[in-house]
């Protein structure tokens, strides 16, 4: 079982890695990145490896929300994403009767 999850986030890593110098934190940055890692994990689940994932960005999540509506807190967490270059993705994966939690820490430098 654990083999599966650790090849799974190989993978994405992998994916990932050829990537992150070219996206932005932005809305269409972050979708970008979604796309990147539903074109590895959309085959594992067609194939049968996994049974079905959920991707949680939290910043993109701040991103999609109207400005208008954001608290300062808010706001600076969005401005500290994009002055720090680090994101947060986390990944839920369901395998084996099992959900199993991956967090990516993603350094955009």
């Amino acid at each position: 079982m654990q083999r599966t999850i650790d090849d799974c986030a190989f993978k994405l890593k992998a994916r990932l890695i050829r990537t992150i110098g070219d996206l932005r934190i932005s809305r269409s940055g972050l979708r970008s990145l979604v796309v990147q890692m539903e074109a590895v994990l959309d085959p594992m689940v067609s194939d049968g490896v996994i049974e079905d994932y959920a991707i949680t960005i939290p910043i993109l999540d701040l991103l999609d929300a109207d400005p208008s509506t954001l608290t300062a807190a808010q706001l600076q967490v969005i401005q500290d994403a994009q002055a720090d270059r680090i994101i947060e993705v986390l990944l839920a994966v369901d395998y084996a009767g099992a959900i199993h939690r991956i967090a990516i820490t993603l350094n955009f430098e």
